[in-house]
């Protein structure tokens, strides 16, 4: 027995260094796939909608039925194709205005060092709130543009192009002029400056006759009004990433 027992005191298992290697291997990437679980796209758009308000919903779903009310009335009144796009305009305005509200919602409250220590960060939930409020947008001109070709007879690329290039301008200006006031914004700053940069739109609009361009004027303007629009954004997200961080 005693002789045995020294046997296994003497006894060695040589280390499998490959296994060993393998098993961390795998390791590492089963851990590395849940934490793309926990931190997925899906997440974060769930996770986003969470911190948007009722009251911005409520306020969209309203212009959804000013939208279709207007369309009515210009088809009972049978009024000229300049107001038609001056009130399409206007309700656009309006629901980028209260998407704004709440895209600056953090640094109007001074709650943005908090949001930062959440799950997903700041610049995360923005971009994806960008993200959300983009296309609810694209919707919103795809249905004004659908029914005006229905109800109107407008020509649906026409109304489409007419409501897009005003739609990346305006955000442009809007997202150009808050990027200096960002960490010092105020609600009344923001709706200030939304009417200004709206009056001005308006009163561009009524004394260039821009409706008489040719499509293809309007097809350029849409691609070079795009491409700054992203840089604009990107720019936005750079700037908020590296002041929270």
């Amino acid at each position: 027995m005693a002789k045995k027992v020294e046997d296994l005191k003497t006894y060695r298992i040589l280390p499998n260094e490959k296994g060993r290697l393998e098993t961390i291997a795998m390791g590492k990437s089963i851990m590395a796939k849940k934490q793309m679980n926990q931190h997925s796209y899906l997440n974060l758009f769930l996770s986003t909608l969470q911190f948007i308000q009722v009251k911005t919903w409520v306020m969209q779903c309203f212009i959804l039925l000013l939208i279709i009310a207007t369309v009515n009335i210009h088809i009972l009144y049978q009024t000229s194709f300049k107001m038609i796009m001056n009130s399409y305009l206007l309700l656009l305005i309006f629901s980028i205005l209260f998407f704004l509200d709440e895209l600056y919602k953090s640094f109007v409250s001074g709650m943005w060092e908090l949001e930062q220590s959440f799950k997903y960060d700041l610049s995360q939930h923005t971009l994806m709130k960008l993200i959300v409020f983009g296309s609810v947008d694209i919707v919103l001109i795809l249905l004004m543009s659908l029914l005006s070709n229905i109800t109107l007879s407008i020509p649906l690329l026409r109304v489409l192009l007419y409501l897009l290039v005003p739609f990346n301008i305006f955000c442009i200006l809007l997202f150009s002029t808050l990027t200096f006031w960002r960490n010092n914004m105020r609600q009344e700053i923001l709706w200030i400056i939304a009417g200004v940069v709206g009056g001005i739109s308006f009163v561009l609009t009524n004394l260039l006759n821009v409706y008489n361009l040719s499509m293809a004027y309007w097809g350029t303007g849409l691609l070079l009004t795009s491409c700054a629009l992203i840089y604009v954004v990107y720019v936005q997200i750079y700037q908020m990433n590296k002041g929270t961080n």
